[in-house]
C-alpha cells in the first residue's frame, strides 16, 4: 500500500515539473529514482508476508583450490573412507544442489579403510617378494619403530635373501639377525643353522661364532649333520684340512650319521695327497647314495680334482659313467667337460658345454665354469667367440637375475690393458641388462679404472655421477669422488680440468673422512688380489648334503659388498653386523 502511495506521489511530482525549467527537470529525475529505490526496499521487506523469496546476497567466488573446499564457511573434514555422506548445500532449504566431482585418493589394496602406513607397505612388499624395496622400508622401521616389527616380519624378509649367494644379501641377513637378538626374540635353531650355512662362505671364525650362539641357546642336542657339514666346509675353504678331519671324528663321537659328510672328508684327503683314501671314500659314498643329484655332484667334484691335476681324459671317463646309470648331467658335470675341452684347446666345445650348464641350472651355480671359459677365450684372443658366449650368458638374466658381473669385468679389463678401445669397453658394460649394475661397487670401479687408463677421465666422472643419480652410495668407502680423484692423478690426469666445481668440492669433503675409509678400501683391494690367486671350485660341481646342496658343496666365498666371481670377495675377517645399512657402509 505504501508503495502505491509513493508511486502516485512520484507521478504527481512528474506532472508538476513537466513545464518547469531544465534545472527543475534534473531535480525531478533524481527524485523519481530515489522514490523507486525506496519502493523496491519496501517491497522486499513486505515480501515474506506474501510468500515471495528473493535472495540478493552477494557471495564471493568459490575457491576450488582450497584443500578443505569451503563453500559456506564451515570447516568440514575431508572424507577418507569412501563413505557416501549427504551433500551439504550453501543455503538453509537445500534447494541449491551443487554437482562437484568426488574427491579422488590413492587406491588402497584389499579395500583397506585407511591409508597404508610404512609397516603396511613393508609387509606388502615382502608378500610380493620385492626384497629390495622391502629392505629400504625395513631399515627405518627397525631403527625408528623396532617394536612395530614382529618376529615373522624379520624372518620373512630374511627368507627373501636366503637363496642368494651374494655378499650384500648375506650382510642384510646378518643385520636382520642382529635385530632379532636386540629385540630379544626367541630364535629357533633353524635360524641359527641358516646363518651358519651362509657364514661358512665368509670365514671359519664367523661360522664358529654363530655355532657358539646355537649351542648356548639350544644346547648340543640341536646340532645337526648340516651344522657339522657347514663347519667342515668353512675349514676346507680355508685349506685347514686337518681341522676338517677333526670335525668329522667329533661328529662320529656325537652319533651323527657321517655318510653325508663323506664328500667333504674325501676332498680333505685328496688335497692332503692321500689319493687312495680319497678314492676309497668316493666308492663308499657312491655305493650307498641313492639320490641321483648327489651322485652327479660327487662325480663332478672328483672330476674337478682330476682337472686341477690336468688329467682331462680321466675326468671325461668319470663323467661318462653318469649317463650309463641313467643320471642326467647337472651344471657341475657340464663344467667338468668344459674345463676338459679347454685343456685340449677346443674353445667351441667348451662354449657348448658351458651353454648346456646354463640351460640345466635354475640358480647361479656355474660362476666358476663361466669365469674359466672367459679366461680361456681372452688368453686365446678369441673376442668374437667370447661375445657369442656372453650373449648366451646375458639371456640367462631373465631366469637368474642375480648372476655375477665378473665375466663382463674380465672383458673390460682386457680391453683396457690391450687395445684401449673405449667403444668396446662401453659395449661390454651395456651388455648387462639389469639396472643394478650402476649400484655395484666392483663393476663401477672396474669401468672407471678402464676409462682412466684409456685417457678418458671425464667419462669416468660422468659414470660415477650417473650412478649417484641411480641410487649408488656417494659415501662408499671404496668408490667415491675422493677415490676417483686419486686414481685420475695417479694415472697422470688433470683432476681440476676433468671434474666440475661441485665434484671438486665433494672430493675435498670426502678427503676428510678418507682416513677412516682407507683401511676398508685397502682390505677390499688386497682381498681381490689374494683371492684371484686361489680360485675355488664351482659350487655346482660339489655333492649335495641331505636336502641342502650348499651344506657339503664347496662354493665361492661370499662377496662382501660386490658381485665378482666367488673367490674374489672373500674378506679376511668377518664384519660385525650392523643395525642399519648406512652404519654398515
Amino acid at each position: 500500500m505504501l508503495s502505491r502511495i509513493i508511486t502516485a506521489s512520484s507521478g504527481a511530482v512528474a506532472r508538476a515539473t513537466s513545464l518547469a525549467s531544465p534545472s527543475s527537470a534534473a531535480f525531478r529525475s533524481m527524485a523519481v529514482m530515489a522514490v523507486r529505490a525506496y519502493s523496491a526496499e519496501s517491497d522486499s521487506q513486505s515480501a515474506p508476508s506474501q510468500g515471495i523469496v528473493r535472495n540478493n546476497e552477494q557471495r564471493p567466488q568459490r575457491q576450488f583450490n582450497d584443500e578443505r573446499r569451503q563453500y559456506d564457511g564451515e570447516r568440514r573434514p575431508r572424507q577418507f573412507d569412501g563413505e557416501r555422506r549427504p551433500r551439504q548445500y550453501n543455503n538453509n532449504n537445500n534447494t541449491n544442489g551443487e554437482g562437484r566431482p568426488r574427491r579422488q585418493f590413492t587406491p588402497r589394496p584389499d579395500g583397506a579403510s585407511s591409508p597404508m602406513t610404512d609397516l603396511d607397505k613393508f609387509r606388502d612388499r615382502v608378500a610380493n617378494g620385492n626384497s629390495i624395496n622391502a629392505w629400504k622400508l625395513y631399515l627405518p622401521l627397525a631403527t625408528m619403530q623396532p617394536d612395530s616389527l614382529t618376529f615373522m616380519d624379520h624372518v620373512k624378509l630374511m627368507g627373501l635373501f636366503r637363496l642368494s649367494n651374494l655378499g650384500p644379501d648375506f650382510d642384510r641377513m646378518r643385520t636382520i639377525f642382529s635385530n632379532l637378538e636386540k629385540g630379544q626374540f626367541d630364535i629357533p635353531a633353524p635360524i641359527y643353522e641358516t646363518m651358519i650355512g651362509k657364514a661358512w662362505r665368509v670365514s671359519p671364525e664367523l661360522t664358529e661364532e654363530y655355532y657358539a650362539k646355537l649351542v648356548a641357546k639350544h644346547g648340543q642336542g640341536e646340532v645337526s649333520v648340516m651344522t657339522y657339514a657347514n663347519r667342515m666346509n668353512a675349514y676346507r675353504s680355508a685349506k685347514q684340512f686337518d681341522k676338517v678331519l677333526e670335525l668329522a671324528q667329533e661328529a662320529e663321537r656325537a652319533s651323527i650319521n657321517t655318510h653325508q659328510l663323506l664328500p667333504i672328508v674325501m676332498d680333505a684327503y685328496w688335497h692332503k695327497g692321500d689319493e687312495p683314501k680319497a678314492k676309497e671314500l668316493f666308492e663308499a659314498y657312491v655305493a650307498r647314495e641313492g639320490q641321483n643329484l648327489n651322485l652327479c655332484k660327487i662325480h663332478a667334484w672328483m672330476g674337478n680334482n682330476l682337472i686341477d691335476q690336468r688329467r682331462g681324459d680321466e675326468a671325461r671317463k668319470l663323467i661318462a659313467k653318469l649317463p650309463e646309470r641313467d643320471i642326467r648331467l647337472n651344471s657341475g658335470a657340464f663344467g667338468v667337460l668344459a674345463r676338459a675341452a679347454i685343456l685340449e684347446g677346443n674353445l667351441v666345445e667348451a662354449r657348448q658345454h658351458t651353454a648346456d650348464a646354463l640351460k640345466s641350472a635354475r640358480r647361479e651355480t656355474y660362476s666358476h665354469t663361466v669365469t674359466v671359459v672367459v679366461d680361456a677365450h681372452l688368453k686365446a684372443k678369441d673376442i668374437q667367440g667370447l661375445h657369442e658366449f656372453l650373449q648366451v650368458y646375458t639371456a640367462k638374466y631373465e631366469e637368474v637375475p642375480n648372476q655375477r658381473f665378473r665375466p663382463y669385468m674380465q672383458l673390460i679389463e682386457w680391453h683396457a690393458a690391450n687395445d684401449k678401445d673405449i667403444g668396446a669397453i662401453r659395449a661390454a658394460f651395456d651388455m648387462i641388462p639389469t639396472r643394478s649394475k650402476f649400484n655395484n661397487p666392483a663393476l663401477l670401479k672396474c669401468m672407471m679404472v678402464a676409462y682412466i687408463k684409456c685417457g678418458h677421465a671425464e667419462k669416468a666422472r660422468q659414470l660415477l655421477e650417473a650412478a649417484h643419480k641411480l641410487g649408488f652410495n656417494a659415501q662408499h668407502p671404496a668408490v667415491n669422488m675422493a677415490w676417483l680423484k686419486s686414481v685420475v692423478e695417479e694415472n697422470g690426469g688433470d683432476w681440476e680440468a676433468t671434474a666440475p666445481q661441485r665434484f671438486r668440492r665433494e672430493a675435498a669433503r670426502a678427503t676428510v673422512s678418507d682416513a677412516a675409509a682407507a683401511p676398508v678400501a685397502q682390505q677390499v683391494v688386497q682381498t681381490e688380489v689374494t683371492a684371484k690367486a686361489t680360485p675355488e671350485p664351482a659350487e655346482a660341481a660339489q655333492p649335495k648334503v641331505a636336502d641342502a646342496p650348499a651344506a657339503a658343496a664347496p662354493a665361492p666365498a661370499a662377496a662382501a659388498p660386490v658381485e665378482p666371481k666367488a673367490a674374489e670377495a672373500t674378506p679376511a675377517a668377518p664384519r660385525a653386523p650392523a643395525v642399519t645399512e648406512g652404519a654398515k657402509a
